[in-house]
């Protein structure tokens, strides 16, 4: 059953925004920090996320339940279910958790927002959605409703996935070892381009790939939207943005969509994020405490990028190697991985506090840390660049190669890690950059 947290009869929506995020931590994020953005300027928020996210967020933030409240927004929680059965790791099968937003979840939207344009009182001004939520165009559409969309990556990578059926027909498609370097022309506002630099759901370009068809299919409908947002700034993509728009693509720039407080370094509340799926550890802020000023690497690969067992044991012996203080965040559900991996005298060793989920804004905001190895997702990258934290780049899947470029090679702010050419990163460069 659809799920709902209803607003008192006497509370009416002048300005109402039903927000969808793209049922995933590094999409639910950024999208929260939208909505409190809105909110903080009148509007009333209907926050939708599926049951199982619901269901596990409010386990993992029950401590800040009042949270909204004490920051005087009206943001209110909607679930709705994705059909998948609840032990199902939806992080480690993309494609099943997207076929499930195309074919499960648009009737369970569709009635909530028949329900919510049932009463003046709580009619949606507009739908603001993750452009993966494709059907929300569906819905929106048949109750008139205005639907923004929202892009939680790069304008890069949008840039790119709008020209991705052109790059594809010049042939540069599928990426192949041998093709690796070849440049990439004629993407405007882009510097030159490589194919491994691409989004990896384009490499293998295979039309009857379900991920490949689902990051596509939304592009074909842009017009239908009122314009796009994008989880960037002015000064950050100035190019790329004048040629989207000029290619008459309605996009603005409205990020980045980070804490207001953790931007301004303050010590608030409105440094958490409230839509963690994990709960976070806050001891390891008073680790950061006893720590000297830049002397921390944090590593976190974030919520769906993974390595492979061989390359794991690399990465821990080449950090081991470093000797650098490091606090490294790792999902709890490789957490049995992890202690099978790890050498002993690493898990026991003064130099390494290790944990789970963290609350990455404030890690990254404390004076203590120095720098940050990160997989490059456009959340991590952002935040790092707000805060000043030079960044060490491991990209495993999706824009996070294209982000690589950009930190790498055209803003200077990290480094990246060179693989052989069987895609093997070895300890000595681990230890070596570190």
């Amino acid at each position: 059953m659809d799920a709902m947290v209803p607003a008192s009869a006497s509370e009416k929506c002048q300005l109402h925004a039903v927000v969808v995020p793209y049922p995933a931590q590094g999409h639910i994020n950024p999208c929260m920090q939208l909505a409190k953005q809105l909110a903080s300027r009148g509007f009333t928020i209907t926050f939708v996320n599926t049951d199982h996210n619901h269901a596990r967020i409010l386990a993992s933030h029950s401590q800040h339940s009042s949270i909204w409240k004490d920051e005087g927004l009206d943001i209110r929680f909607a679930s709705i279910p994705d059909e998948l059965p609840d032990h199902h790791d939806r992080m480690a099968d993309l494609a099943s958790l997207s076929q499930a937003v195309d074919d499960q979840m648009p009737a369970h939207f569709e009635a909530l927002v028949a329900e919510l344009c049932s009463s003046d009182d709580s009619r949606p001004t507009c739908i603001v959605s993750d452009l993966f939520m494709n059907f929300t165009q569906d819905v929106a559409n048949k109750f008139g409703v205005p639907r923004v969309a929202v892009w939680c990556q790069s304008a890069a990578s949008f840039a790119i996935h709008v020209h991705m059926p052109l790059i594809s027909f010049q042939g540069y498609l599928p990426v192949t070892d041998d093709s690796k370097l070849d440049p990439i022309i004629d993407i405007p506002g882009h510097p030159p381009l490589r194919p491994k630099d691409l989004p990896s759901f384009f490499h293998n370009a295979d039309v009857s790939n379900y991920m490949y068809n689902f990051k596509l299919r939304p592009f074909q409908r842009l017009q239908e939207a009122k314009c796009v947002l994008i989880n960037t700034f002015d000064d950050l993509e100035r190019d790329v943005l004048k040629a989207l728009n000029d290619g008459k693509c309605n996009v603005l720039a409205a990020g980045p969509f980070l804490p207001p407080a953790s931007l301004s370094k303050m010590d608030s509340k409105d440094n958490r994020t409230g839509t963690g799926i994990w709960p976070e550890d806050q001891e390891c802020i008073t680790w950061l405490e006893n720590q000297k000023e830049s002397s921390v690497l944090f590593i976190s690969f974030g919520s769906i990028a993974r390595l492979s067992d061989i390359q794991f044991k690399e990465l821990v012996l080449g950090l081991e190697a470093s000797q650098k203080l490091l606090l490294w965040a790792i999902r709890p559900s490789l957490k049995e991985l992890i202690h099978s991996l790890l050498p002993k005298s690493f898990l026991e060793g003064e130099h390494v506090y290790l944990t789970s989920w963290v609350p990455q804004t404030l890690i990254l905001s404390h004076r203590s840390v120095g720098g940050f190895l990160t997989h490059g997702g456009w959340n991590s990258t952002l935040e790092s660049l707000s805060f000043g934290v030079p960044t060490i780049v491991w990209p495993c899947f999706s824009d996070q190669m294209l982000n690589r470029k950009w930190i790498v090679e055209e803003w200077k702010t990290g480094k990246g890690f060179q693989a052989t050419n069987a895609g093997f990163i070895t300890r000595e460069d681990i230890e070596r950059l570190v």
